[in-house]
């Protein structure tokens, strides 16, 4: 008898963990920022492939990554936190999935600056235990004072 460690295993095969897949940006544009949003928030759809090989839906992903200016200038409205965005029902195979984020205006800055979208990752959820829902807009108490003033 073998023993099981020695049985090779397909890559793609689901194991029960909690698999990240890559995410790769195609396209952004602007959007309405919600009600009560900051008036130095600058908000955008974005559009991206991500390549569900476990051949499950996964209905609620994580979006991790980083998101800068293309003068290196931290974009997101809150960069302190690496979890960017949620993406609902992944479907088996490749295609588009599209997510809200939430950036800053910087002083100076028009808001129609070119963006860098880093290290962009999907963890992806096969139960329904976890939520994908939108990330909410931040709260003003939530962040530096200064970045909520009116302009």
């Amino acid at each position: 008898s073998v023993p099981l460690f020695m049985i090779p295993q397909k890559a793609d095969a689901y194991d029960g963990s909690t698999p990240t897949v890559p995410v790769e940006v195609t396209r952004w544009e602007d959007v309405s920022c919600p009600a009560g949003s900051p008036s130095k928030m600058r908000c955008i759809r974005v559009y991206a492939k991500v390549n569900n090989k476990f051949k499950k839906l996964a209905p609620a992903s994580e979006l991790y990554g980083y998101v800068e200016y293309d003068d290196g200038n931290p974009a997101l409205w809150n960069d302190d936190v690496k979890r960017i965005a949620n993406i609902q029902n992944i479907k088996p195979g490749e295609q588009e999935v599209s997510f809200d984020l939430q950036l800053r205006k910087l002083a100076g800055l028009t808001g129609k600056e070119d963006l860098l979208f880093k290290k962009l990752t999907a963890r992806m959820y096969f139960s329904n235990m976890y939520s994908a829902k939108p990330l909410g807009v931040v709260d003003c108490d939530e962040v530096d004072s200064a970045e909520c003033e009116e302009p």
